[in-house]
């Protein structure tokens, strides 16, 4: 790979030692050899240190240049974080916003390096999962019918999983109620098929509108949100077999609070 270490094999070679490295391995400042000096972490939250085990996922995806990430944006369930500290992604929101006040959003943060474009990919499984979600958010949720297997096991905000199609509409119902009318912007998309394995889908994607309640949020405030997500799928004969999605709740009940 040119400007790269010649260690590196590829750039999932890559990702997978300096994160070994980082974070495996606690070589911490080892970031200064992996990380431009002025990278830029999109990522909606963080908290202060409790001491008590946890188990959350998180979903990096990263621009890559001369050896270095250089810019990254960062998903991490926040709320799976705030119920194994023993309290509620609103409540840990709420405190918060006492310490920091009002969060800065997504959207508002420096684009992506000059150059560099987001991958489009236009396979059958990508598209497949980009539809699926136009229609989820348009109000269609018996797309989940038509594109996910009936056995999906998905994993969910917060740590929660959803094990065949009818709990994953009750998710889907639940959060997209909340937001009804919001605009949808897939902002990342790509495919990847190696042999012997599934198919498998990324996407990034961003929701902006109106809190009108009814839905996984509780009643409406009426504050307009900026949301981030990140979507990882296996996609096999025209069916989502396997699906995580990664929202942080607490940065968006954050979002919620702010007054």
């Amino acid at each position: 790979m040119k400007g790269f270490d010649a260690e590196f094999s590829d750039l999932d070679d890559y990702i997978r030692v300096i994160t070994a490295r980082i974070w495996e391995g606690r070589q911490i400042d080892r970031i200064r050899d992996y990380y431009s000096a002025d990278c830029v972490v999109i990522t909606p939250g963080g908290g202060p240190p409790t001491g008590r085990p946890v188990h959350v996922r998180t979903v990096a995806d990263c621009v890559c240049k001369d050896n270095r990430i250089v810019h990254e944006w960062l998903v991490r369930d926040q709320g799976a974080i705030a119920l194994h500290i023993g309290t509620t992604p609103k409540a840990l929101a709420e405190q918060w916003l006492d310490l920091r006040g009002v969060p800065t959003l997504p959207l508002h943060l420096p684009p992506a390096p000059d150059g560099w474009h987001n991958p489009m990919h236009g396979t059958p499984g990508a598209a497949l999962l980009a539809d699926t979600y136009r229609a989820l958010w348009a109000g269609d949720l018996a797309v989940l019918q038509r594109h996910a297997d009936e056995a999906i096991d998905a994993r969910l905000p917060s740590g929660a999983q959803a094990m065949g199609v009818a709990e994953l509409e009750a998710f889907w119902f639940g959060f997209t109620a909340a937001f009804s009318g919001a605009s949808l912007h897939i902002d990342s998309l790509c495919e990847r098929a190696d042999p012997g394995r599934t198919p498998r889908v990324a996407m990034r994607w961003r929701i902006t509108g109106q809190h009108v309640g009814g839905g996984r949020y509780g009643a409406a405030t009426g504050q307009r949100v900026e949301l981030l997500g990140i979507t990882h799928a296996e996609v096999f004969e025209g069916r989502i077999l396997r699906e995580w999605v990664l929202v942080d709740e607490v940065a968006l009940w954050m979002q919620l609070l702010a007054s």
